[in-house]
């Protein structure tokens, strides 16, 4: 059964023609999306119905929803069943339009090293409070498992403790940045040439976090 478009006829405006016009469609859906009004699963209406409500022509619309399907806020589905349908953001999405932000922007190893200082202790104060005997353990089996003279290892995997230290902190914000962290190192690894002593001094560090998180001490770690 084909579900039925959760998006009324008056949901949309006819787009502005003194700015861009797929610029306009854009901002309206996005709107609604963000407000709640058009939830992740929903059905957009179909394209025909949508250039009526904004009152466009098709290429307008259809460059609209190529946007923001690479923004990650629609899938657009083939084939019986198929339409427009509202996505939920996933990390990963956030992260690469991010990475893509810096590449063009200029910032340097250090630039990165100060967001790592602000964040992460916080992250294992939060982690020291809130750990379980089996978050110890999945830690001890990052660090046993974490080999950084692998080149491959470095970067994201390198930055697997951490990740899941801001897992059990809780804060799915600082989950975010730390993952971020993690994926600009990796794109920046070899560019900075970050040698296996940079991630070993790492993985030295990872192992004094975790006995003070085995200690249940915040302010230690």
């Amino acid at each position: 059964m084909v579900p039925k478009p959760n998006i009324s006829n008056t949901m949309y405006q006819e787009v502005e023609k003194s700015s861009k016009v797929s610029d306009g469609i854009i901002k309206q859906i996005r709107n609604s999306i963000l407000t709640g009004e058009l939830k992740p699963g929903d059905r957009l209406a179909s394209e025909k119905e949508l250039v009526n409500q904004f009152k466009v022509s098709k290429s307008s619309m259809r460059e609209a929803l190529r946007a923001l399907e690479v923004l990650g806020l629609i899938e657009i589905r083939k084939g019986i069943g198929g339409g427009t349908f509202v996505s939920k953001v996933d990390e990963n999405t956030t992260i690469l339009s991010l990475i893509n932000f810096l590449h063009f922007h200029p910032f340097t190893i250090k630039d990165i090293t100060m967001v790592r200082y602000l964040i992460e202790p916080p992250v294992a104060h939060n982690a020291a409070l809130r750990r379980t005997d089996k978050d110890i353990q999945t830690l001890k089996s990052i660090i046993e498992n974490y080999n950084p003279k692998m080149s491959e290892q470095r970067g994201v995997k390198g930055f697997e403790f951490h990740s899941y230290l801001a897992r059990i902190a809780g804060n799915p914000i600082l989950s975010l940045l730390i993952d971020f962290v993690g994926n600009v190192l990796e794109s920046l690894k070899t560019k900075h040439n970050l040698h296996a002593e940079f991630f070993e001094q790492a993985n030295k560090a990872h192992s004094i976090i975790l006995e003070c998180l085995i200690q249940q001490d915040p302010k230690a770690a």
